[in-house]
């Protein structure tokens, strides 16, 4: 069963993107556009995949003071950075 990119605790509920035909950088793209639709709930946002080297876990908490659209940029950026070094795979 394939495995999405998941980004939890977003005001829409936890939003997953699955592979299908996608390459993966397409992949990435959609589920950082379809995050785009969506704000924080809260003051940690987390985001898991499945790389070769097993499941990858990015965690983000707000600094005090952050907008929302900064906050989710700093979270992109950090998971994006790791997805450099560990792949998602589906």
């Amino acid at each position: 069963m394939p495995t999405p990119i998941l980004t939890s605790t977003t005001t829409n509920g936890d939003v997953a993107t699955y592979k299908g035909t996608d390459t993966t950088r397409d992949w990435v793209t959609n589920h950082n556009n379809t995050l785009s639709a969506s704000r924080p709930s809260g003051d940690r946002l987390t985001t898991t995949w499945n790389s070769a080297d097993g499941m990858r876990s990015i965690v983000t908490n707000r600094n005090t003071g952050e907008s929302d659209e900064s906050f989710m940029a700093r979270h992109q950026i950090e998971y994006m950075a790791d997805m450099l070094q560990y792949p998602p795979t589906p």
